[in-house]
């Protein structure tokens, strides 16, 4: 009888204990799209984080120009129908002539 009763205590103590594990669920924010103007301005400061030159920045078409030694860099930045922004780099390097 006191075995049955050791037992009983003891499986009564470890499922108090698995139940006070619970954590309810988190609620995440839903991600915000990016805006053009934080895209366009991301994109210039990781062009001069590479260690281009800034040639020329026309928010307006949404093209960066960059240049390093003979290589030219060519950002643009693109407003997408369902909102999103969509950023697109193109490098060239010019051959040099002997």
């Amino acid at each position: 009888m006191n075995r049955w009763l050791t037992q009983g205590a003891v499986i009564c103590a470890l499922s108090m204990s698995v139940s006070g594990c619970y954590y309810p669920p988190v609620a995440y924010p839903a991600p915000v799209p990016a805006s053009f103007d934080r895209s366009f301005s991301a994109a210039g400061n990781a062009m001069r984080e590479q260690g281009l030159a800034i040639r020329s920045e026309d928010r307006a078409s949404g093209t960066i120009v960059g240049t390093q030694g003979n290589a030219t860099v060519t950002a643009s930045v693109r407003q997408q129908a369902d909102g999103s922004v969509r950023v697109h780099s193109m490098p060239m390097v010019r051959a040099t002539r002997r």
